[in-house]
């Protein structure tokens, strides 16, 4: 029987397990901040979400209140003699429909709440507390781009 004196002999086999160690923990670490850095991203999505879904809900309010007044006006039209039944069901189709969209509209909203609350821990029923997006969406005109060659700084916008 051979056995060699100086296999797996020195310094590199005893340090292995330690290296092995150190590189296990450095994936560990990148696993947490890729993980980190989802939540963050799904979070910031869940905010333009409740943002878009309030502005969603805005507009068909105004629209709700276009459409009752268009159906006022021709309402008194047709009372005046100046307009048709025709028109004021025209008008009437239009409120509903309106009405319709609004509470598709409503529903969003409260679905994009209720999904912002999941992230920041809230109760979206919660008395005294009302989730509301304070911004808008900043929009940056996006111009031409004469530069020819790789960039020289990405600078995030927003």
């Amino acid at each position: 029987i051979e056995q060699p004196l100086l296999k797996n002999f020195g310094p590199t086999m005893t340090l292995a397990p330690r290296r092995m160690a150190a590189h296990n923990a450095e994936i560990g670490y990148q696993d947490y901040r890729r993980q980190l850095m989802r939540t963050v991203a799904q979070a910031e999505v869940a905010y333009w979400e409740l943002a878009l879904a309030q502005e969603q809900f805005r507009l068909s309010e105004d629209s709700v209140a276009t459409a009752q007044a268009l159906l006022d006006e021709s309402q008194a039209k047709a009372e005046a003699g100046r307009g048709t039944q025709l028109d004021v069901i025209e008008a009437e189709a239009g409120l509903a429909q309106r009405h319709s969209r609004r509470t598709r509209a409503q529903q969003n909203l409260i679905e994009a709440i209720g999904r912002l609350s999941a992230f920041i821990g809230v109760e979206p029923e919660m008395k005294g507390v009302r989730l509301v997006a304070n911004e808008s969406p900043q929009v940056v005109p996006f111009g031409r781009v004469t530069q020819t060659g790789p960039p020289k700084q990405l600078v995030w916008m927003g």
